[in-house]
């Protein structure tokens, strides 16, 4: 476990990760899922605060980060809705036969989205240019 490297709000389940990690796993998934949903400021359906928040790329979607071109949004939103999609989804529906090494691949996965979501905000309403970085604007690129 890289300790240097992990996000504060993961080090309680890293410590436990050894015993059980699909449980640490699973819990961050749901912890950084809070994490979005409380930034909605609004009730997120159980199980949809990831696609809810980042389902629309560039400038629909509620939460962005600012200061980023199009591209580099929409590739932020896809690894959060990717992850879910790929780690989270499978391992909240059915028991997996996941190794060690890829359970702490995906732990690791997680604590790369954590510093992510700090840095999301929520769009303002009508703010349609936001997704776009000051060089696209400057450029004048196209959404």
């Amino acid at each position: 476990m890289p300790w240097g490297l992990l996000d504060p709000r993961l080090l309680d389940l890293a410590k436990n990760f050894e015993g059980n990690a699909d449980h640490a796993v699973l819990t961050g998934f749901r912890r950084l899922e809070d994490l979005v949903r409380a930034k909605l400021d609004r009730d997120a359906p159980e199980g949809r605060a990831i696609a809810t928040a980042f389902s629309f790329s560039g400038d629909r979607s509620q939460l962005h980060w600012e200061g980023l071109s199009a591209g580099e949004h929409a590739g932020r939103a896809q690894l959060f809705t990717g992850a879910y999609g790929a780690f989270r989804n499978p391992r909240a529906h059915k028991e997996l036969d996941t190794s060690g090494h890829e359970l702490l691949q995906q732990f690791l996965l997680l604590n790369l989205l954590y510093p992510l979501e700090v840095a999301a905000v929520r769009r303002p309403p009508g703010d349609d240019d936001q997704a776009l970085g000051s060089n696209d604007k400057a450029q004048g690129k196209p959404r």
